[in-house]
């Protein structure tokens, strides 16, 4: 069997041997760097399997790292730990919207490290297996956004904060990523339209693109993806909220819904305040439109504007 290669950013000396010593002792192919543009480099022309990377580098911090290393396409799906002595949500929050895929406080446990490594490369190797998928879905996506280039800005936002609300109340690895890849083409019934595209922050006044996105992935056995295509803009109360979901596709759904919602709101034209929009959503959680658990995890990621996108 191949070793897996995983690559190693840390400026600090004893931790990078620790590390390295503790990975090859497990059969896994070292890359080491100290340094941030060199690690860049490297991942870029040897591909690794995966990431462990140190938030504090000179030349580019570890969110940085990370931010580079997704915009290589061959990178975007690579799993990256963020290692860090900070334990702040804020700074947590800061590692996954740079695209980290998962982070440990150190110092670290070996056990623990082990285990997140182990976890991460098996949902890879799954994932794998549905590359022709992700091709296809990179394809729809390049398109809408040449057509529209605010609806991949839109649809990030939205599949950022939906995957922070699904770390928070511990949704598995593998739903989170269908959840994200259900919003990234939410809208993509959007290019079967003949007309032009509703600007994203104005609420759309038909359901047109909903029925043509579902219709162009009903051949494919992508029930989350589908779903979030049809319902993204309904929520409990609604007629058309779909009665008979199951109980794993009915909290992606819901987070998918809320994270819609509230990206409408507080990115709209009028640029309303942070607080009345919030203020908005805890009263219709109240009178029954969203799950109480998902809001309860959605206020803690959205009470601060400085942990939002820019409007």
């Amino acid at each position: 069997m191949v070793s897996k290669k995983i690559l190693v950013l840390e400026d600090d000396m004893p931790s990078l041997k620790l590390i390295k010593t503790i990975l090859e002792k497990y059969g896994y192919e070292v890359i080491e760097s100290s340094e941030s543009l060199q690690a860049i480099q490297l991942a870029t022309d040897l591909k690794p399997n995966l990431a462990i990377i140190d938030v504090m580098l000179p030349t580019l911090n570890g969110y940085q790292v990370c931010e580079r290393l997704r915009k290589i396409p061959t990178l975007q799906s690579m799993p990256i730990i963020v290692l860090t002595v900070l334990n702040e949500d804020q700074h947590r929050i800061r590692a996954i919207e740079a695209g980290a895929t998962d982070f440990l406080t150190k110092p670290f446990d070996r056990v623990e490290l082990l285990t997140k490594i182990k976890a991460l490369l098996s949902v890879q190797e799954e994932r794998s297996h549905c590359e022709p998928f992700e091709h296809i879905m990179y394809c729809f996506m390049t398109a809408l956004n040449n057509r529209n280039p605010e609806i991949r800005k839109k649809v990030l936002r939205i599949a950022r904060l939906a995957e922070q609300i699904a770390l928070q109340i511990n949704l598995p690895v593998d739903d989170i990523s269908e959840l994200k890849n259900g919003i990234m083409l939410q809208d993509v019934g959007q290019l079967a339209l003949a007309r032009d595209l509703h600007p994203c922050n104005q609420k759309e006044t038909t359901d047109d693109h909903m029925v043509l996105g579902n219709s162009m992935f009903r051949h494919f056995d992508r029930p989350v993806i589908q779903t979030i295509i049809l319902h993204h803009h309904d929520h409990l109360m609604s007629d058309r909220y779909p009665a008979d979901l199951s109980a794993s596709i009915k909290p992606l759904l819901n987070i998918a819904t809320l994270c819609n919602h509230f990206d409408l709101l507080y990115y709209s034209k009028d640029m309303p305040p942070l607080s009345d929009v919030l203020s908005l959503i805890e009263e219709e959680t109240r009178n029954g439109c969203w799950d109480k658990n998902i809001h309860h995890a959605f206020k803690g990621f959205t009470s601060s504007p400085e942990l939002l996108p820019q409007r």
